[in-house]
């Protein structure tokens, strides 16, 4: 066993030295060996002591991590939660890390999952299932923790991607001003996390497939659950949040079983609460095994698992939105293990884990260059709007969303792809919430507008992330209005207030009205927020027909 022999060497001698040594490898080989748990500190221990007066060195109960120190903080980056999902655990659910007495280098991002860009560009890596820490230095002794979900359609995303110039969710801000543990994580993407196949079925003791993504962020709070006291949280209050694909792994986090107990609060940010029906999932899969040299195989599952990763991100469809329309084949799948049921549906009758909730979207969701929608003329809109919904919606769609009514053709389309696909769904998931569970719900419409030449995206898709991460400073060749620091502190308050207490209210920041069906209250966030009723309700109970 490796350890630190010059520090016991500082503190014992002679034959008292040797003994204390020896029994601490035979407690170490009999932990690890054969399954037995003791604690150190607050944390179930399986293969080490802590002796080091080394403060960024943290015990976990699968062996030391060292992080480093930041200005008021530290950072554990990188840090596995499960086995490599490789080889014959390709297509398999995440399966615990053995012990390691051997310290951990956690000071540096590993490789994102492996996925392939809509433009084509592969990165990452199948060995990925990782996660990142920043904890403060000071501050409550033991912290509410604050668990992110990276967006991307389950199809992209790692919680190190860049973005205008900085790393978008680096948590160090957060941690830092919230007085609060966060963490961001790895999970599986497109047909290495949602594949689903007969075969798979056969060798499940669950008798199912596919939801791989899911499972790796469940034994990712398993991992913070049985860890996270031993860096300074409070296991009992964590906040899973997310945004985009990351939203809608919440809402299946939300309605399965398997994530009972994991979670103490949850927000929902631009993100969808449908899921995925097992059908269209299958016929994805079906498609992808066409895609590949296995489709004529005797044994086309030992044929896949033996690909290469290059041969399986070769064959994938990554197509995540398409003209405004969001494509992404994959995310939650009802199978009836992992997600028993649509997440709405369980939501409404109660069968959920019931935790308090915010829910939102932001007003120009599609405006994001992202999301592909084109200049059009009037007629060109009209004729795309014939060509999604055929003529006769086409013709209702038209006179809720006349191109006359907007400063151009392309800004109507950005308003009904965000009504329905955003603004009135996350109604529907609201009023499901507040049916099925006595716990609060609130939500939010994000419509704070940046400067400069920001200012054209208007309140796009994943903007308030940004102030959610507390890093309007760090954006190159943009300086914060006094409007975008104002929203900067409010997001702050209330996101972690939501962490800390399960209420978005207590620090200041006006109050954010509790969500109930009758008045469909809700919260305007912008630089100065508001409380108000109703959100485009006309246009949902529109959509709501459809």
């Amino acid at each position: 066993m490796i350890f630190s022999i010059s520090i016991l060497k500082t503190k014992f001698s002679g034959q008292v030295f040797t003994l204390l040594t020896l029994t601490f490898v035979f407690l170490c080989y009999v932990n690890c060996k054969s399954g037995f748990t003791g604690t150190t500190g607050n944390v179930v221990n399986h293969c080490a002591t802590d002796t080091s007066t080394n403060s960024s060195i943290v015990i976990t109960k699968n062996g030391p991590v060292q992080g480093t120190v930041n200005s008021t903080s530290l950072a554990f980056l990188g840090i596995p939660y499960a086995k490599p999902p490789v080889g014959n655990l390709r297509w398999k659910p995440p399966e615990s890390l053995e012990c390691s007495e051997v310290t951990l280098n956690a000071t540096s991002f590993e490789s994102a999952c492996i996925q392939k860009s809509p433009s084509g560009v592969v990165s990452g890596s199948e060995d990925c299932l990782r996660l990142n820490l920043w904890k403060p230095l000071n501050g409550e002794s033991s912290k509410a923790v604050m668990v992110f979900i990276h967006g991307g359609g389950n199809m992209t995303g790692s919680p190190s991607e860049d973005n205008s110039g900085i790393k978008l969710y680096d948590g160090q801000m957060l941690a830092e001003r919230g007085d609060v543990i966060v963490i961001t994580l790895n999970y599986r993407l497109n047909i290495f996390g949602y594949f689903m196949y007969s075969e798979l079925e056969q060798e499940s003791s669950n008798g199912v497939s596919g939801n791989y993504g899911i499972l790796d962020q469940i034994a990712a709070l398993k991992w913070i659950k049985d860890n996270v006291a031993a860096f300074g949280g409070d296991p009992s209050r964590v906040l899973l949040f997310g945004e985009s694909g990351g939203a809608t792994d919440v809402c299946g986090l939300l309605a399965s079983p398997l994530a009972a107990g994991l979670f103490s609060s949850a927000i929902i940010q631009s993100g969808s609460c449908l899921g995925k029906t097992k059908s269209a999932v299958e016929s994805w899969s079906q498609a992808f095994i066409a895609s590949t040299s296995c489709s004529s195989s005797v044994n086309k599952l030992d044929c896949l698992r033996g690909l290469s990763e290059t041969d399986i991100v070769s064959a994938m469809n990554s197509t995540v939105t398409e003209g405004g329309i969001i494509q992404t084949p994959a995310g939650p799948t009802v199978d009836g293990y992992v997600l028993p049921q649509m997440p709405n549906v369980a939501f409404a009758e109660g069968s959920h884990n019931k935790v308090p909730v915010i829910i939102g979207v932001n007003a120009d969701e599609t405006a994001l260059p992202l999301f592909n929608v084109p200049t059009l003329t009037a007629g060109e809109y009209v004729v795309a709007i014939n060509l999604l919904f055929g003529t006769t919606v086409g013709a209702q769609v038209l006179s809720r969303y006349p191109s006359a009514n907007f400063l151009s053709p392309r800004l109507a389309y950005i308003a009904m792809t965000t009504d329905s696909q955003f603004v009135c769904p996350a109604r529907q998931s609201a009023l499901a919430l507040d049916q099925g569970q006595t716990q609060p719900v609130y939500r939010y419409l994000y419509t704070h507008l940046m400067s400069g030449s920001a200012f054209f995206l208007g309140a796009a898709h994943g903007l308030e992330l940004f102030y959610v991460f507390q890093t309007m400073s760090r954006l190159p060749s943009y300086t914060p209005s006094t409007g975008d620091l104002a929203l900067e502190e409010h997001v702050l308050g209330y996101w972690t207030q939501m962490a800390k207490t399960g209420s978005p209210n207590g620090l200041g920041s006006p109050i954010w009205p509790e969500f109930s069906s009758v008045n469909d209250d809700y919260l305007n966030l912008r630089d100065s927020p508001v409380g108000g009723l109703g959100v485009l309700t006309s246009h949902c109970d529109f959509w709501d027909t459809l």
